[in-house]
C-alpha cells in the first residue's frame, strides 16, 4: 500500500467519525429540546386560566414551535452548503439557547 492509499483510507475513516459525531450531536440536541416543545400540553389549562386567554390563543402556544421548525427547515440545506453543516448546527443550537441565557 502506498502513501496515497493510506491517505484515502485515513480520510474515509475521518469522514465516518465526523458523520458519527454529527449524528450523535443531532440526537442529543433533539433529546434536549424535546421537553421544551412537548411540555406545554399538560400546563395549557393553567396557562389559559392564569393569562385569561381563549382556546384559540392557547392553541397557538402549541402550534408555533411546530410551524417555526417547518419554516426554518426550508433554508437549512442552502445554509449548510454555504457555511458548512457544523457551523449551521452550532449556530442554530446557540440561537435556541439564547433565551435561556438572556433570562438569567
Amino acid at each position: 500500500m502506498n502513501g496515497a492509499d493510506c491517505d484515502k483510507e485515513e480520510d474515509r475513516k475521518s469522514s465516518e467519525v465526523t458523520m458519527a459525531v454529527a449524528i450523535t450531536c443531532v440526537v442529543l440536541v433533539a433529546i434536549d429540546l424535546r421537553p421544551a416543545i412537548v411540555s406545554i400540553g399538560p400546563l395549557l389549562p393553567s396557562i389559559r386560566d392564569e393569562f385569561a386567554i381563549s382556546n384559540a390563543q392557547a392553541s397557538l402556544l402549541t402550534a408555533i414551535p411546530a410551524l417555526l421548525m417547518g419554516l426554518f427547515a426550508f433554508p437549512t440545506p442552502w445554509l449548510a452548503r454555504r457555511f458548512g453543516r457544523d457551523k449551521v448546527m452550532l449556530t442554530a443550537d446557540a440561537w435556541s439557547r439564547l433565551p435561556i441565557v438572556a433570562e438569567g
